[in-house]
């Protein structure tokens, strides 16, 4: 068996990274997986995205402890994170077929759809932002966005929202599968749903490192963050100006090529996916 105790709470692309590390060693080793947890809102989480990707009891066990108990025998695994970013060869969780809301719904993608969904962070109130400091550093003010969602309009695109914290993973993963052509979203989260979804990713950039230090790379050439998001169906801005200035047709165009893995991912031709 391999174990891995979850000690604090995560974000939601942290908990995929983990998950689809964790399944990537089952398959590996052959061994089933347990996650053991005492947080009730990550417990859910892992147990709602068991149930999504339709994973077995024989390849995962979620148990929410407060305690953690290491079976007898059992591998124990803490470094998910630096596995994630050291080894290209690890995909990110999937399906062709996810369970939602008691149905199953196909991930066979249909060659167009009308709505291009959007997460920004941006009802955050810019001017509280603490000096760009983590997780503020990649966000980007309300103006940004809304000359994005401007273009958006224009490509022909209703918009769907993903900025309410009221919307559940099921809900997101519903939305996403059955209405989106593709995402337009900052660092984070919903993009690492997005890659495990197969949806193209428009990704902006960060405005600060994250000790609040002025970013200066260029985003799609940064490896860390490329090893991040290891996925080719995403393309990374390097200034969030690069959208907005994109006539209505070119972003018909990039949404067109993400689908064909035309993404500019600096590890794109190492990356398992």
């Amino acid at each position: 068996m391999i174990y891995y105790r979850h000690q604090d709470q995560m974000g939601l692309g942290d908990n995929i990274i983990n998950l689809s590390v964790l399944l990537h060693l089952a398959k590996k080793e052959n061994q089933l997986v347990k996650v053991s947890t005492n947080d009730f809102i990550t417990n859910n989480v892992y147990t709602t995205l068991k149930r999504v990707f339709g994973i077995s009891d024989q390849v995962l066990m979620v148990a929410h402890e407060n305690e953690s108990i290491v079976p007898p025998d059992a591998q124990v695994v803490t470094d998910l994170r630096q596995r994630w970013n050291l080894d290209l060869d690890v995909p990110y969780i999937t399906a062709s077929t996810l369970r939602l809301f008691g149905q199953d719904f196909s991930n066979i993608k249909k060659p167009t759809y009308p709505y291009i969904g959007i997460a920004t962070r941006s009802l955050i109130n810019h001017e509280n932002w603490p000096n760009g400091a983590h997780p503020y550093h990649r966000y980007h003010s309300l103006d940004d966005w809304q000359k994005v969602k401007r273009l958006v309009s224009l490509a022909g695109y209703d918009i769907i929202s993903f900025d309410s914290n009221a919307t559940t993973i099921e809900q997101k993963i519903f939305l996403l599968t059955q209405f989106c052509d593709g995402v337009i979203a900052y660092e984070g989260g919903m993009a690492h749903l997005c890659h495990s979804l197969s949806i193209p990713v428009i990704l902006t950039p960060w405005q600060f490192y994250s000790d609040g230090s002025p970013y200066v790379s260029n985003f799609d050439k940064d490896e860390d963050l490329c090893r991040l998001h290891k996925d080719k169906r995403t393309w990374f801005l390097n200034h969030i100006d690069q959208l907005s200035s994109m006539t209505p047709s070119q972003l018909q165009d990039l949404i067109l090529s993400l689908k064909h893995n035309g993404g500019n991912n600096l590890m794109r031709n190492q990356i398992n996916s």
